[in-house]
């Protein structure tokens, strides 16, 4: 078999299955088990079958090609050796070798067999090399107690100036020196005051003579006189020297004092460049001797007898030694260095190859073996658009092979997976609907909405064009680097900023335009057009007639061209207009976002043929909807049209007007129109009686169609009480057998919820209550809208009011210095205060508005994503 050349990108539908996901065909696949290969590479290089587990309920090692998927984990072992024998790093196969062409078996194994090979020799190498610096090490080590112990016998003084043991008071035992001394000064003991060897020495081990270790003889001529390494009258058997780690030496010295009873002498010396001690230990007599060795050993130190050893000489010799070893070292270490380079060329390919050969094993493993006619039967989910090109593909390789290969659709009631095409524009908007579910087959996708509707609700609480446009610079940068920063490692946050470029750039651009709508830049106004609004002539800004503070009123002669005027920002109930203006804003806004998701909720009505559903949850729960906030949403924008100063009227509350509306519906103080008694009466009413219909309609419904239903159940069970396991027979499916499989697939349990009345009524009222309440809260939650906006404005006029706004007061060299300091200061708090954590803060409710708010109107988010077999998927 030829080798497959892979698709460059997974498969995708058409561009029109946004709106809604991609219908999907359930099919059937026969393949010759000594084709399955083949047949599996030909799949995963389509990319557009999502196969079924037919063997959940079989283990792991119960499936037909567990013996290759363990061969496998076997090679992939042996690729981590090799990485880790030769301290390989980022050895991952990159997207041009996932999108090599696919090997053959006996290419794979002739791979395979190779890196065995290699990873025998790697390790074998490493082996080696781990070994020469245990010795060489051990050496050095070696070197180091005889170079160090040296020096404490380099000098000779009376062992009564400077006494063997002092006084030594441990767990309030006290030794007395002078007692002691005596019983180390017996006749059979060598030692005597004439020759005695002071075992402590002043020079200091860190002096430049004794810092290079290769020449290791001129230190050995400096302090270790051959006279005192042949004629030391020290015994062999008392003296012990090692090396310990240098946090233990504290506590091997106690441990000696203790098991000695203090007739011990113990003194160490640091290593230079090391964690480690060399430490001199000299007690009488062989049997303390040998304890203190079992002691430092047990201790993980490295014990040595020195006393009556050449050590010039076996310094000399060791110096040889680990000359000779050092360089078979180096040479082992750049034989393994030039096995790492050769191995690091093939071996990222040979990992891609595994992860292919893994996952096509892993999906044979999907499919139901037929021992009787040695072939494998499969089971996937297909999109309709493709199922043409999977035909035909199967048809191809059944060709070149000889083998009867057979797809086919069936007729099924399972629930289908979701594919919804995407852009590199729409995937992030995509994926944020994702995380909270996944939209049924079928189903209104949120995410085409969410494209315009999340940067909206964000530039709501997000206006302000400077806040916006810095936003936009920041996206429109990531945007336009994309293809270089597209496989360039980058940190958590930034890669979450990359991937949400596009987002990024419509927040900054929806904010821009609500920014002209809030005439709102850096707090400041723009004057743009000319103000709808003349001061009294001869008066500044809150001067009165008599030259003291006072109330100025303006007057209104037109309409401003676009958004606020820049008139309110000056005037004292600049604050009180615009809170009621953004409030009532964001009433108008929440009413028409909830009320367009409540219409997807009659689109998937429709698309499923449910029309009992129609009746029954959407009427009602539109009319009730409608008659309180849809109502409210009216009388808002009637009373923006009314000029009440021409009328001479207070205009009356709008919030008292709904809460009278249900606590006294027959009393009526202020009017805001003509018939306004008898339309609160009417609506209210309306509302009143889209409780019990939502309440009852559904389930006394369920129950008059389940009494017919149960009975046409009942008897396709007995017609079809036989089982059945695949509807292929000769590798072709009658009509019989296909209306058979459909009648059986449709009674499964799994996907046929037979339900009693009562849960069906639980379930309604649950509904009910949460429809009813949800329409209060959720339009409550929308005055978020507001409350954000405003404390976004707010905050960046007081950062304006605390730093550059005191730098326009003074002149001169001051003046300049001020208005470099404080304009970093600005803009660095703008950028991360500002821009950062309150554009965070609004995106996450915006966020909320999103999923909550609208989705909760329509979506049902029980679905499953669409994970076709691909081999191109692995590169992501």
């Amino acid at each position: 078999m030829d080798r497959f050349e892979l698709a460059p990108e997974p498969y995708a539908v058409s561009a029109e299955h946004v709106f809604r996901a991609s219908p999907m065909e359930l099919v059937q696949i026969y393949i010759p088990l000594d084709a399955a290969r083949d047949a599996a590479g030909a799949l995963g290089r389509l990319g557009c079958v999502h196969l079924r587990d037919l063997n959940a309920e079989d283990g792991e090692f119960q499936r037909k090609f567990a013996p290759e998927l363990r061969w496998l984990d076997t090679v992939e072992q042996q690729c981590r050796e090799i990485e880790t024998s030769t301290h390989l790093e980022h050895c991952e196969p990159s997207y041009a070798e996932i999108n090599a062409p696919l090997l053959t078996a006996a290419e794979v194994r002739d791979l395979a067999a190779r890196i065995g090979q290699d990873a025998a020799r790697v390790r074998e190498m490493a082996r080696a090399h781990s070994t020469l610096l245990v010795k060489l090490t051990a050496l050095q080590e070696e070197r180091h107690i005889l170079l160090t112990s040296g020096k404490f016998f380099a000098k000779k003084e009376r062992i009564d100036e400077e006494p063997l043991l002092n006084t030594y008071t441990d767990d309030g035992f006290e030794i007395d020196s002078e007692g002691e001394s005596e019983l180390l000064r017996s006749p059979e003991d060598p030692i005597n005051q004439s020759n005695q060897g002071d075992l402590r020495d002043s020079r200091d081990p860190r002096d430049s003579r004794y810092r290079d270790e290769d020449d290791a003889e001129s230190v050995v001529d400096d302090f270790l006189a051959p006279e005192l390494v042949h004629d030391s009258p020290l015994s062999a058997n008392s003296i012990i020297c090692g090396s310990i780690a240098s946090s233990k030496v504290a506590s091997l010295e106690r441990l000696c004092y203790r098991a000695t009873r203090g007739n011990v002498f113990f003194a160490a010396q640091p290593v230079e460049g090391e964690q480690k001690h060399v430490f001199v230990c000299y007690t009488h007599g062989s049997a303390m001797a040998q304890k203190m060795q079992q002691l430092a050993e047990s201790m993980g130190s490295r014990v040595l007898s020195v006393g009556r050893i050449d050590r010039l000489a076996r310094v000399r010799e060791l110096n040889a030694q680990i000359a000779e070893l050092q360089s078979v070292v180096n040479q082992t270490a750049h034989t393994l260095t030039l096995e790492r380079d050769i191995v690091s060329q093939t071996l990222p390919t040979a990992r891609a190859v595994m992860l292919k050969e893994r996952l096509l094993y892993t999906n044979l493993n999907r499919f139901s073996s037929d021992d009787g006619r040695k072939g494998l039967l499969g089971e996937g989910w297909v999109p309709r658009a493709a199922l043409t090109v999977v035909r035909e593909c199967i048809a191809e390789l059944s060709q070149q092979n000889g083998a009867a290969m057979v797809v086919h659709s069936i007729q099924t009631s399972r629930k289908p997976p979701t594919f919804h095409s995407t852009t590199k524009v729409t995937q992030a908007f995509q994926s944020m609907v994702d995380v909270y579910g996944i939209a049924r087959c079928g189903e209104v996708n949120p995410g085409l909405p969410t494209v315009v509707t999340f940067p909206f609700m964000f530039a709501v609480m997000f206006g302000d064009c400077g806040h916006g446009f810095l936003l936009f610079l920041f996206a429109l940068v990531l945007v336009m680097k994309e293809r270089a920063m597209q496989h360039q490692p980058k940190g958590e946050i930034l890669q979450m900023a990359f991937d949400g470029r596009y987002v990024l750039l419509l927040m900054g651009m929806f904010s821009v335009f609500t920014g002209f709508m809030y005439n709102d830049l850096f707090s400041k106004p723009m004057t743009l057009f000319k103000s709808s609004w003349t001061w009294p002539a001869g008066l500044g800004l809150g001067d009165s007639s008599d030259g003291s503070r006072g109330l100025v009123t303006a007057t209104q002669h037109g309409t401003y061209p676009f958004g606020l005027d820049y008139a309110w920002h000056a005037a004292e109930n600049a604050l009180r207009f615009t809170n009621s203006y953004k409030m009532k804003l964001s009433v108008l806004l929440g009413f028409v976002h909830m009320t367009y998701s409540l219409m997807f909720q009659l689109v998937n009505y429709r698309y499923f043929n449910q029309t009992s559903d129609i009746y029954t949850n959407f009427i009602p729960s539109f009319i009730f909807m409608q008659s309180i906030f849809g109502y409210l949403s009216v009388c808002i924008v009637y009373k923006w049209t009314v000029d009440w100063n021409a009328l001479g009227k207070t205009p009356p509350s709008l919030l008292n007007m709904l809460i009278k509306m249900f606590l006294s519906p027959t009393e009526l103080e202020d009017q805001l129109y003509k018939g306004q008694k008898q339309v609160q009466l009417f609506l209210l009413f309306s509302a009143l009686a889209c409780v019990p219909w939502l309440l009852l309609a559904k389930p006394l419904h369920w129950r008059r169609k389940n009494k017919s239903a149960y009975s046409q159940l009942t008897q396709q069970l007995a017609a079809h009480s036989t089982p059945q396991t695949f509807a292929i027979d000769e590798y072709h499916e009658s009509d019989e057998e296909s209306s058979s499989f459909a009648v059986l697939d449709a009674m499964e349990p799994a996907e046929h919820d037979n339900e009693s009345f009562g849960d069906v009524m639980v379930h309604q009222t649950i509904h009910t209550i949460e429809f009813c309440l949800n329409c209060v809260s959720h339009t409550a939650s929308y005055l978020r809208l507001w409350a954000l906006s405003l404390a976004h404005s707010q905050l960046s006029q007081v950062l304006w009011n605390m730093t550059l706004r005191n730098a326009f007061g003074p002149t001169g060299a001051l003046g300049i210095i001020m208005t470099v300091v404080l304009f970093g200061a600005w803009f660095v708090i703008t950028v991360l205060v500002l821009v950062c954590m309150e554009g965070t803060s609004a995106m996450l409710h915006a966020l909320r508005l999103q999923w909550v708010e609208s989705m909760s109107k329509h979506f049902e988010g029980d679905g499953y994503a669409f994970a076709p077999f691909s081999f191109a998927a692995l590169a992501s």
